[in-house]
């Protein structure tokens, strides 16, 4: 019952302690934003997100991923990359927390035009989380940055690994990409399958 404990979150926003008001704040925004009051979230989540990032502090990190979820979400990309870039440059980021972050930041650059930026951040969670839930869109974004940069050789390098990591995912896309970087290298008889 959100609005129930909502009511609790409201009353632990007057604590003394710092820390437990940044939770309750948090989890009261979390409490707004799932009965439909996203002006007040969004409030608390600024509130929060206009405090340093600290180790000790770990509502604010998740305060400023809602915050650039939300700006992603209502195409706002600019705002929505500089959240996130933060998260992901600051080295006390929860792992947790830095695994969607790293996804994100690759797909508000991507939006933005930023491929080689945009690349970095694929590059980066496939090196820090291989198996990570985004895996396979990160490394399919990855192929396609470098299919379109004409980097064909890369390219086939990075589709061999999406293939052999995700044997079972068929994608045309893929595919597609697969045949076009193959007949660049006018690998024609390899090209046919595809």
């Amino acid at each position: 019952d959100y609005a129930a404990a909502a009511t609790c979150y409201q009353q632990l926003t007057q604590s003394r302690d710092q820390q437990r008001q940044e939770l309750a704040k948090y989890f009261l925004a979390q409490c707004y934003a799932q009965t439909g009051h996203a002006e007040e979230a969004m409030a608390l989540y600024r509130e929060l997100d206009a405090l340093p990032l600290q180790d000790d502090r770990p509502y604010r990190f998740y305060a400023k991923f809602e915050l650039a979820r939300i700006n992603q979400r209502q195409n706002r990309f600019a705002e929505a990359e500089a959240g996130f870039a933060r998260l992901a440059d600051h080295a006390a980021t929860p792992e947790t927390l830095l695994v969607d972050t790293l996804y994100h930041l690759g797909d508000v650059r991507l939006r933005l035009k930023q491929h080689d930026q945009a690349l970095i951040a694929f590059d980066r969670y496939v090196v820090q989380f291989p198996d990570g839930i985004h895996g396979s869109a990160a490394r399919k974004c990855r192929i396609t940055i470098h299919a379109n940069a004409g980097n064909n050789d890369r390219c086939l390098e990075l589709l061999q690994d999406w293939r052999e990591k995700y044997p079972a995912e068929s994608d045309f896309e893929m595919d597609f990409l697969h045949g076009y970087c193959l007949m660049a290298k006018e690998h024609v008889e390899e090209a046919i399958p595809f």
